[in-house]
């Protein structure tokens, strides 16, 4: 089947807040932005891939970050900015392309 964009939510916005996803294999993480009040994440997917379970943390400018946070993307909230990674801790593997 031909690769699909698919939007992802990710909650809640609190600090070092984890939202596991269970994507296809191959889904590469290509933007995020704040869409009616919720953070999301849109992602390049071929459906029809064998899923995986994958961690994403959304963090605060001036917050600590895990040592083995992967950089995804950042997204202003109006007087605040969310700094979105993804974290180990399911079978998640690093994306081969961030934005």
């Amino acid at each position: 089947m031909p690769q699909v964009m698919y939007k992802y939510p990710l909650t809640p916005l609190n600090e070092a807040s984890v939202t596991v996803l269970t994507l296809p294999s191959c889904a590469l993480p290509r933007t995020a932005a704040m869409q009616n009040g919720q953070l999301c994440l849109w992602m390049q997917v071929d459906p029809d891939s064998a899923p995986l379970e994958r961690a994403f943390a959304v963090f605060g400018t001036g917050h600590p970050l895990p040592v083995d946070a992967t950089y995804i993307a950042t997204v202003p909230d109006g007087p605040f900015v969310r700094h979105i990674f993804e974290v180990p801790g399911s079978s998640s593997r690093p994306p081969e392309r961030t934005l």
